[in-house]
């Protein structure tokens, strides 16, 4: 059979550009209301409002797995709605305001607590993983590890042309030691050989 699958990583960079390209789009929702907002009639005005938080809200779903990406994105959206709200003055404003921010805050910890739940799923089946290719016993690896291993550096003898050896020793009569001696003294046995 063919390898477990690895969880993939991401890079740095790829981070960073996601937050870059996620902080740009952000701000041109976050200009929408400061620019059109109040010379909006009043359906404009709602769908306006309905178009920022429906960003704030796809930002958050979007990036939940980047929570660094989602608050690029959702703070100068919110940040254009806030000011906006703050300005058309009165009691619905003042309390449009406190509502933008329940939201936002509401987004925001879900995307953190997303984030930290994919971590552990990613721990989880990483030591998963592990455990299914190490012997219980003797600690070392097991036969799926090896075949990885011997797959893996196939791979990378076939890359580089460079010359590739493998040394398999058996050790006769394993089974006449483990039951001469016992299952600890094959398996320190079994684990010496490995060792050299």
């Amino acid at each position: 059979g063919r390898p477990a699958a690895r969880p993939s990583r991401v890079s740095a960079g790829a981070v960073a550009r996601i937050c870059r390209n996620a902080l740009l789009f952000g701000c041109v929702w976050g200009a929408v209301p400061l620019l059109f907002f109040d010379a909006a009639p009043v359906g404009g005005k709602v769908l306006i409002a309905c178009l920022c938080a429906g960003m704030i809200g796809g930002a958050a779903f979007v990036y939940a797995t980047v929570p660094s990406a989602a608050i690029a994105m959702i703070a100068p959206v919110a940040a254009g709605s806030i000011i906006t709200l703050a300005q058309s003055g009165g009691a619905e404003g003042k309390w449009s305001v406190v509502l933008v921010l329940g939201y936002c805050f509401t987004l925001i910890r879900g995307a953190l607590l997303h984030t930290l739940d994919v971590m552990r799923r990613f721990a989880a089946h990483a030591e998963i993983e592990t455990l299914a290719r190490r012997d219980i016993l003797t600690d070392l690896d097991n036969r799926a590890a090896f075949r990885g291993a011997v797959t893996d550096a196939l791979l990378r003898q076939e890359k580089s042309g460079e010359p590739l050896a493998l040394l398999l020793i058996d050790i006769d009569d394993l089974r006449r030691v483990n039951d001469a001696r016992g299952d600890r003294k094959s398996t320190r046995l079994n684990s010496s050989h490995v060792a050299l």
